[in-house]
């Protein structure tokens, strides 16, 4: 018996490859880039910017890269790096600085500088490396305004940066005895009565208080930043003007009887009042009459040194005043009994600023109030030689000099913190060309009434 035939049907299914079969595509890899410095540092990926560092980036094939890292002032760093399916890879990008050199200081010194935003370069002054570009240093010092300083830092080259600092206000508090009294600040009125108070700018300034009926009194003060000052005044009647003393008319002994010979002989001698300086001129005073008058703000209130005899007198006719004779400033120093020095006739190397006293050095006026003169002046025994205004020459009745000199020489009065004690006292003189500038060489000034 033959089986029925049974008809089998096969059905082929074709997938269509468009001629060709591709493979699935491999796994990706990424990677992550850190840098050193830890920041801001430009990457680009096999050419192609992928951002600043710290950066990731996905979905990359694999395969071989190159990394490349830059940052101004810095030299680039690159690496080649091989991205494997399924995996992270990390590296770092070590860049390496490139530095210009700073030489740094500041007025006042002592400032600490900052790169900012924070990092310490170091105290003023100094010397540092500083990366190149455009760079911000920050001042800082107590009592005084932060100061930015922009610089432009060179490979190679060494750049000299200073910062000047602002201080801080200063508070000042005046009073006065009367009260009520007017206040002036550097010779302008303020609308201020005593007691008063008030803030100024750090620096050199003239305090004067003035009251009717009562002689004007006025300080030159070099005020700190951020300082508390509190000055006190206390007028007298009558009109002497400022930073002046009375010398009454009447007689007094003039020259001597056993000093040098051009000190001979001694004699009485009468004068009419005048007004003499309390101290020697300041480099303060001398700076109102010559605005181009250098000198460090320590040294404000120490006598001006180094003008010759012309100079001297120029000021005092500036300031309405004149250079004294022979004869004032004899009386101004000694008084009417004819003493030796300003406190008597016994040398006191406490009393004066000499050769082989305490100081021995030029001083700021108004160190040696026990070294004052009968009327009250300042520094007429060292300190400096003080210029007068006569010519140099042998006193009428001297018979042991001839007039040899003429009008060459000019005398200089009170010695200095250079001489010798002999060379103090108060009838000693001495003399040289009116044109002569010296370090010891100052002067004070006198007013007729």
């Amino acid at each position: 018996m033959r089986l029925p035939k049974v008809a089998v049907c096969v059905c082929v299914v074709a997938v269509v490859c468009g001629g060709a079969c591709k493979k699935p595509p491999p796994e990706s890899g990424s990677i992550s880039i850190t840098s050193t410095p830890a920041s801001g540092v430009e990457v680009t990926l096999a050419g192609r910017a992928v951002g600043q560092t710290p950066v990731e980036v996905d979905d990359l094939m694999p395969g071989q890269y190159s990394v490349r890292g830059e940052k101004e002032g810095h030299r680039p760093a690159a690496r080649s790096v091989e991205i494997r399916a399924g995996e992270r890879v990390a590296i770092n990008l070590q860049l390496t600085q490139i530095s210009g050199y700073v030489v740094v200081e500041s007025d006042p010194p002592g400032a600490q500088v900052f790169l900012e935003p924070e990092e310490l370069l170091g105290e003023t002054p100094f010397a540092c490396s500083v990366p190149v570009g455009r760079q911000t240093l920050r001042f800082k010092a107590e009592d005084y305004k932060d100061e930015l300083v922009e610089v432009n830092i060179e490979r190679r080259k060494t750049i000299n940066v200073k910062g000047t600092l602002t201080g801080l206000p200063v508070e000042v508090t005046v009073e006065s005895d009367p009260p009520r009294s007017e206040v002036f600040i550097d010779e302008r009125r303020r609308g201020l009565l005593t007691p008063a108070t008030f803030k100024l700018d750090p620096g050199l300034h003239t305090i004067a208080v003035e009251a009717r009926g009562y002689a004007r009194e006025e300080r030159d003060i070099q005020m700190e930043p951020n300082q508390k000052l509190a000055l006190s005044f206390e007028l007298h009647e009558g009109d002497v003007p400022p930073r002046m003393l009375r010398v009454p008319a009447g007689e007094f002994k003039f020259g001597c009887i056993q000093g040098s010979r051009d000190e001979l002989p001694l004699r009485t001698v009468y004068l009419e009042t005048f007004y003499i300086d309390k101290y020697e001129v300041t480099n303060a005073r001398y700076r109102r009459f010559d605005p181009s008058h250098v000198f460090a703000p320590e040294f404000a209130n120490h006598p001006v040194v180094n003008v010759d005899w012309y100079a001297a007198e120029k000021y005092a006719e500036w300031a309405g005043k004149r250079l004294p004779t022979e004869q004032e400033w004899e009386k101004a120093a000694r008084g009417t009994d004819g003493r030796s020095y300003p406190w008597g006739n016994s040398f006191d190397k406490g009393k004066c600023n000499v050769k082989g006293s305490l100081a021995a050095m030029l001083m700021a006026v108004g160190e040696y109030p026990s070294g004052r003169s009968p009327y009250g002046c300042y520094d007429m025994a060292g300190n400096v030689w003080e210029w007068i205004a006569d010519w140099y020459g042998p006193y009428p009745g001297n018979k042991e000099l001839e007039d040899v000199y003429g009008q060459r020489f000019k005398v200089l009065r009170g010695g200095s913190f250079n001489t010798v004690e002999y060379r103090v006292r108060c009838s000693n003189r001495h003399y040289d060309l009116p044109d002569t500038r010296k370090n010891d060489y100052g002067f004070r000034c006198v007013k007729t009434p």
